[in-house]
């Protein structure tokens, strides 16, 4: 994952945040804002909390005041992304060609 951590910072200016089962990938975007480029957890530890476990991690390490993030319509099971995001309090604002925007505020 370290490896992985280097080449994303690299080619997309992305940090990373992971244990031995999840990542989330994301950019500071502004001074109170980031945006979540991916969110991974592997299969069988999925609705076991990694999710809330790399949630604290990112927000106790950026302290943003606004999340986004998106989905890719044209993505495998790009659905289950929109309800994941929907039901974790992200708001759909826009939509570019295949790319929904989702925002989160963070009190």
């Amino acid at each position: 994952m370290l490896l992985w951590g280097l080449y994303i910072k690299e080619r997309e200016g992305a940090e990373i945040i992971y244990n031995d089962h999840a990542f989330v990938t994301y950019q500071v975007t502004g001074k109170d804002e980031i945006l979540v480029v991916d969110l991974f957890v592997e299969n069988e530890y999925r609705k076991k909390g990694m999710v809330d476990e790399l949630w604290s991690k990112l927000l106790e390490k950026t302290k943003p005041k606004i999340v986004y993030g998106m989905t890719d319509v044209e993505a495998l099971n790009w659905d289950s992304s929109h309800k994941f995001m929907t039901s974790f309090g992200f708001t759909p604002y826009t939509q570019e060609g295949n790319t929904i925007y989702y925002y989160r505020e963070i009190e």
